[in-house]
C-alpha cells in the first residue's frame, strides 16, 4: 500500500551522514570538477579533481560535513521541484488536449446527460465473460 500520510515535522537537513553519502559526495565534487575542465576548459580543475578523488578513496569521512549539506539540499529540492515540473506538465500538455477536445465537442463521460434526467449515463454493456477473460483482462 502507498503511504500518502504526510509528516510535518521532517527535518530538511539529515541528523548525521553515513560514510557512504559522504563517498557518494566526494565523487560528485569529483564529477563537477571534471564538468567544469571539459565545458570551461578550465585545465586547473583537472588537479583538484585528482586530488578530491584521492581523498575519497583514501579518507572519505572528510566529506561527512559537506555530505550532510548536500544531501538537505538534494532532500530539500526533492520536495519543491517534482511539484513544478508535473504542474508545468500538466498546464502545458493535458489541458490544451482537454481544452481541444471541448472545442471540438467531445463528452465521453456524458458530462451534459449526467442530472438531466432519471435514465443512467452508465453504458450497459451485454457481454458474457468467460474464464478466459479474467485470467488474462487485457
Amino acid at each position: 500500500m502507498i503511504d500518502i500520510t504526510r509528516k510535518k515535522h521532517e527535518p530538511i537537513m539529515p541528523e548525521k551522514a553515513t560514510l557512504d553519502q559522504a563517498r557518494d559526495t566526494g565523487q560528485a565534487m569529483v564529477l563537477l570538477c571534471l564538468i567544469i575542465v571539459i565545458f570551461f576548459r578550465q585545465a586547473s580543475f583537472a588537479g583538484i579533481a585528482f586530488v578530491l578523488l584521492l581523498v575519497n578513496m583514501v579518507c572519505p569521512q572528510v566529506y561527512k560535513p559537506l555530505a550532510k549539506w548536500w544531501f538537505g539540499l538534494s532532500h530539500l529540492l526533492s520536495r519543491i521541484v517534482p511539484r513544478i515540473l508535473l504542474g508545468i506538465l500538466f498546464y502545458v500538455m493535458v489541458t490544451p488536449v482537454g481544452l481541444f477536445r471541448r472545442m471540438l465537442g467531445k463528452d465521453p463521460l456524458q458530462l451534459k446527460k449526467w442530472k438531466k434526467g432519471r435514465d443512467s449515463v452508465l453504458r450497459e454493456r451485454n457481454l458474457t465473460l468467460r474464464a478466459k477473460d479474467i485470467i488474462n483482462p487485457f
